[in-house]
C-alpha cells in the first residue's frame, strides 16, 4: 500500500515532534513515523532508573511549551522528561504513528521520497530525519574476549545497582553517563573499577548560577559546532556532572575515598586478564584542567560584560595519589563478575539511500539541510550549534528546518499532485 504526506518525520522524540508541531501550525499534511511504541523511546528505554537531566528545568524549552509544573532549578527524572515529551505531542495532537520502522529511504525517478517501511511505502516530496545522533550502542571488539562468566551489559541496558550480581564492577568510560553510573555503584556499595580517558568537568555552581546557565550566557551553547569532520571522527564527551540530588559535580578522585580504583584506557582482554594503559594521571590532569578552565572562562566574562555576580566561590578539584593505578586487572582475582561499556554509540544511516554523508558515514549538511533537495536531518550534533543535540536545544533548530520545508513547498499537497 502506499500513502502520500506532503512530509514524513522519521523519529518522535524532541526534535521530530518539534518539527511537527511547527508544520501543525502551517496545516502541512505530514506524518511522523516512529519504530518503538512509545515516544521519546531513547529517553524511556535506554535510561537507567535513576537517570536525571544535567540541565535544569528553566532550560526545558520545547516550543511554546515551557514545563512550568516545576520550578526552574529542578533537574527533572526520567520519569519527568517522558511525561514532558509526551505532554507536548499531546498539545497539538501530534500524528504519530508507533511500531514502524523506515528500512530504505530514497528520492525514485519523479523527484519523489520513497520511506520503504515492511510492506508498505510511503510517498512525500520531503523527508525529515529526526531518528537522534547516537542510535546503535557501540561496544568494542575486545568485548568477544571476556569470559562467558562475566556479565557483559552497555550503559543502555543499565538499570540499577540492586539488578548487578555479586562481586566487582568495571566499568569502561568515563563520560556523563560512564561517570553518574560509576557514582551510583560505588555509593551503593558495589567494588567498582572504573577506566579513564580525557573527559572534562566542571563546578556544578559557580558565582551564584549553575554551569548549564553559565553556559548559555556566556554564548557557548549558541556557538557553531565543529563537524564531525573537524573534529576526525571524534564527538566531544559530555563533562562529569549529574543533576541527581539537586546536582553536583563527580569527582572521580573523591570516590577514590569510598573505594574506588580508577584505571587508564583499556587496551586488552584476554580470557584471563584486562590489560591498561599507564595514561591515569595524564587523564586525570587534563580532568581538573577542564575544570578550572570553565572557571576561568566565566570570570573572564563577568570582568569583560561587567554584570553583577557574587565573588568567586571556587572549591578545588580534589587531589589524589594516581602513581600506584594498576595497569591489568585478573577475572578471578578481583572477582570481576559485571562489565558495564559506557563507550557511547554509533550511528547507522546505512538505509538511507542518498550520498549525503561524510567520510564517517555522517550526515554532510549545512545547518541540517543536504544537497538532496527535501532530505534533511533535525536535532543531531554538530550539524548546527552546540545545542542543537540538546533538549534545550532542539526547538530552535526545529524551527529552521521546519521553515525551510515550508518554503519550499509552494506546490500543491503531494496527494492531490498525485491523483
Amino acid at each position: 500500500m502506499k500513502t502520500f504526506y506532503d512530509v514524513v518525520i522519521i523519529g518522535a522524540g524532541q526534535a521530530g515532534l518539534s518539527v511537527s508541531y511547527y508544520l501543525t501550525q502551517q496545516k502541512i499534511n505530514h506524518l511522523i513515523i516512529e519504530k518503538d511504541d512509545v515516544l521519546a523511546s531513547s529517553w524511556k528505554n535506554r535510561k537507567w532508573d535513576s537517570f536525571t537531566l544535567v540541565t535544569p528545568n528553566s532550560m526545558n524549552q520545547l516550543p511554546d511549551f515551557p514545563c512550568s509544573q516545576f520550578s526552574d532549578d529542578v533537574f527533572l527524572n526520567k520519569k519527568q522528561v517522558c511525561q514532558y515529551i509526551e505532554d507536548f505531542a499531546a498539545s497539538f495532537n501530534a500524528p504519530v504513528k508507533f511500531g514502524i520502522t523506515a528500512t530504505k529511504v530514497f528520492k525514485n525517478d519523479e523527484g519523489i521520497f520513497e520511506v520503504i517501511t515492511g510492506n508498505d511505502t510511503l510517498l512525500c516530496k520531503k523527508v525529515i530525519i529526526a531518528t537522534s545522533t547516537f542510535n546503535q550502542p557501540s561496544i568494542p571488539s575486545i568485548a568477544s574476549n571476556i569470559p562467558d562468566a562475566v556479565l557483559q551489559l552497555h550503559s543502555s541496558n543499565y538499570k540499577n545497582p540492586q539488578s548487578l550480581p555479586e562481586g566487582g564492577v568495571l566499568v569502561v568510560g568515563t563520560a556523563q553517563s560512564g561517570a553518574q553510573i560509576t557514582q551510583e555503584l560505588v555509593e551503593y556499595g558495589h567494588k567498582v573499577f572504573c577506566t579513564t580517558s580525557k573527559v572534562p568537568k566542571s563546578q556544578r555552581r559557580y558565582r551564584g548560577k549553575d554551569i548549564s546557565l553559565w553556559a548559555r550566557l556566556i554564548g557557548f551553547l549558541d556557538m557553531k559546532s565543529a563537524s564531525l569532520k573537524e573534529l576526525n571522527g571524534h564527538f566531544p564527551a559530555s563533562p562529569q556532572i549529574t543533576g541527581k540530588n539537586g546536582g553536583s559535580t563527580i569527582h572521580l578522585s573523591a570516590l577514590m575515598n569510598q573505594g574506588l580504583v580508577l584505571l587508564g584506557r583499556l587496551t586488552n582482554v584476554s580470557n584471563e586478564a584486562l590489560i591498561f594503559s599507564d595514561t591515569l594521571a595524564e587523564n586525570m590532569k587534563f580532568n581538573d584542567a577542564a575544570y578550572i578552565n570553565w572557571k576561568d572562562k566565566i570570570d573572564q566574562y563577568i570582568l569583560d560584560t561587567k554584570i553583577d555576580a557574587p565573588e568567586p566561590d571556587f572549591i578545588e578539584p580534589p587531589k589524589a595519589d594516581y602513581s600506584n593505578a594498576p595497569t591489568s586487572l585478573q577475572f578471578q582475582k578481583d572477582q570481576i563478575s559485571t562489565i558495564i561499556w559506557a563507550t557511547g554509540y554509533r550511528f547507522d544511516y546505512s538505509w538511507i539511500k542518498e550520498n549525503v554523508f561524510d567520510e564517517y558515514g555522517y550526515p554532510d549538511t549545512k545547518r541540517g539541510v543536504t544537497t538532496c533537495d527535501g532530505l534533511c536531518f533535525v536535532g543531531l550534533n554538530n550539524i548546527d550549534l552546540n545545542k542543537t543535540g540538546l533538549l534545550y536545544g532542539a526547538g530552535a533548530h526545529a524551527k529552521y528546518i521546519a521553515e525551510h520545508v515550508i518554503t519550499a513547498l509552494k506546490t500543491p499537497s503531494l496527494e492531490a499532485e498525485l491523483n
